[in-house]
């Protein structure tokens, strides 16, 4: 019984991880299907205001402002079309492939295990295109607009930085913007102490402008303000006594 149950856990969360395929694939398709049509529709437009400043335009040259204004109005995610990817290609695929991966698996963790309710398909044709229906229903609602995809992405990216923050060592934009401002302070102030010891031993006083000329000589560049800092920071480390 104890068995059954973890194989029972292992396929649900199998059929979770199928799901989530193909919930990837139709949200890349739908955007990067929108970023195509802007590009089109945006042609569309600029075709059609070249002819609005027309003057006296023609029946012909009206004509094909409407075309172009239907085609521009008309240019959308064909949802059928990437439905019908989708079950006749795609889909099929990966139900295939994520079963290969389970079973794989299951038979390495448990003996005698043998999984042929649906072939060699994870789940059934028909769960399989209520998966699709219901990923289709949810883009058509919520990932239509380059402005829902944005949001969407947003949401995500925050979710998943809170998710793996602690685990994966991930850190935001901030965190690592500050990061590496802490490291070129440290590159930065190591270079003046190295050239500052170096004038120490040619005997040499150490200067803002000393340095400043040094650094420049070896084509590096400081500013004077942040010379200044950093001698006074190694010296409170008494790393240097001037």
């Amino acid at each position: 019984m104890e068995l059954l149950k973890k194989i029972n856990i292992e396929y649900s969360q199998y059929k979770k991880f199928l799901y989530k395929k193909l919930t990837t694939y139709v949200m890349i398709s739908i955007k990067n299907k929108v970023k195509e049509n802007k590009i089109i529709k945006d042609n569309f437009v600029e075709k059609i205001n070249e002819l609005v400043e027309i003057e006296n335009k023609t029946y012909q040259q009206k004509q094909t402002i409407r075309n172009y204004a239907y085609m521009y109005k008309n240019t959308k995610v064909n949802w059928l079309a990437l439905e019908l990817a989708l079950m006749n290609k795609i889909a099929l695929q990966l139900n295939n492939e994520i079963y290969l991966i389970y079973v794989a698996k299951m038979k390495k963790s448990f003996n005698d295990f043998e999984f042929t309710s649906y072939g060699e398909n994870l789940v059934s044709n028909d769960l399989l295109k209520k998966y699709i229906s219901k990923i289709i229903k949810w883009c058509k609602k919520n990932y239509n607009r380059m402005s829902q995809i944005k949001k969407i992405e947003k949401a995500y990216n925050q979710k998943y930085y809170l998710d793996h923050k602690v685990e994966k060592g991930i850190k935001s934009r901030i965190e690592v913007n500050k990061i590496n401002g802490a490291k070129r302070h440290q590159n930065s102030k190591t270079l003046v102490l190295k050239y500052a010891l170096d004038l120490v031993a040619q005997n040499e006083k150490i200067t803002i402008k000393t340095i400043k000329t040094i650094l420049e000589l070896n084509d590096e560049k400081l500013g004077t303000t942040q010379i200044s800092i950093y001698l006074r920071e190694l010296k409170n480390e008494g790393l240097i006594n001037e």
